[in-house]
């Protein structure tokens, strides 16, 4: 499993040590399952001198320009609005917007100020958009997993998740078990003491708080990893490959029928989830 790295870490006093450069905040691509069709596109920025991420909110509203490199570098084939959020309140924000890509190959996007001069030079990122997503497509059915509840562990809840503080109902049903009952449910795959990042403590709390007054919703989380105590490649838990995860966060809404309604990498707004929950109940 390919794992995206935000840089997470605040050096201070690292600057005084190096000579005075002009700091230019550029754009980072978080997302890192990309592909034809329409995407939820996440972007971060980072110091470009420090490589640390920008811990302030944008002064303007922001929009991301779109290049198909295979077709031509120098205009936008769209520019699309982009929201900003925190992934972590105050530490880490992204900005989220909804693309479309028309073919796979080189692509790169670019931060844009509204209202800004749209010949003013700014800094670009470039990525890769595959011919299909490597995780499961919105409309697909769901697989069956057989994933562990505490009955599979004596009520143990220890052995199913490093929450520090695990909510019990996360653990109740299998995704198998949901399937099988024809409910509709939410899955969080998530490790929050082994993350690559820092937000996948920040995520697994903020879906606890979305979910908090939807009593009747099934609810379940996945850890990246079988044994919690040695948390290593190796004892990945196959129901990530199964459900072609790319990255260490990933929440999907699935349908009483098992279908994948909604999907969100790394981050998400609470509004976001709650939307999908309300459409999941016909809402």
């Amino acid at each position: 499993m390919a794992l995206v790295v935000l840089a997470t870490s605040c050096a201070s006093g690292a600057s005084a040590a190096r000579p005075r450069v002009p700091h230019r905040l550029v754009p980072v691509v978080v997302s890192t399952d990309l592909a034809v069709g329409r995407n939820r596109l996440l972007l971060g920025r980072v110091d470009s001198t420090s490589g640390e991420p920008a811990v302030r909110a944008p002064s303007q509203d922001t929009d991301v320009a779109l290049y198909d490199l295979a077709v031509a570098e120098g205009d936008p084939v769209a520019v699309v609005r982009a929201r900003f959020f925190w992934a972590v309140p105050d530490r880490y924000g992204m900005f989220r917007a909804d693309v479309t890509f028309t073919e796979a190959g080189p692509w790169a996007a670019e931060l844009r100020p509204r209202g800004a001069q749209t010949t003013e030079s700014r800094p670009r990122v470039e990525f890769e958009v595959r011919d299909e997503s490597l995780t499961l497509e919105i409309g697909s059915t769901a697989p069956r997993s057989k994933t562990r509840t505490l009955a599979d562990v004596g009520g143990d809840i220890a052995r199913l998740t490093s929450d520090p503080h695990p909510d019990p109902r996360f653990y109740q049903t299998s995704i198998a078990g949901a399937m099988g009952m024809g409910v509709p449910f939410v899955v969080i795959f998530t490790s929050p003491a082994h993350c690559l990042t820092d937000l996948c403590l920040p995520a697994l709390q903020r879906v606890k708080e979305v979910v908090a007054d939807v009593t009747s919703l099934t609810v379940i989380h996945v850890e990246d990893y079988l044994d919690l105590d040695s948390p290593t490649p190796d004892v990945l838990d196959p129901v990530l490959g199964r459900w072609g995860l790319t990255s260490d966060t990933w929440v999907f809404a699935v349908t009483a029928l098992g279908i994948v309604q909604a999907k969100f990498e790394a981050s998400f707004e609470p509004g976001e989830l709650f939307h999908e929950i309300q459409r999941l109940y016909g809402g």
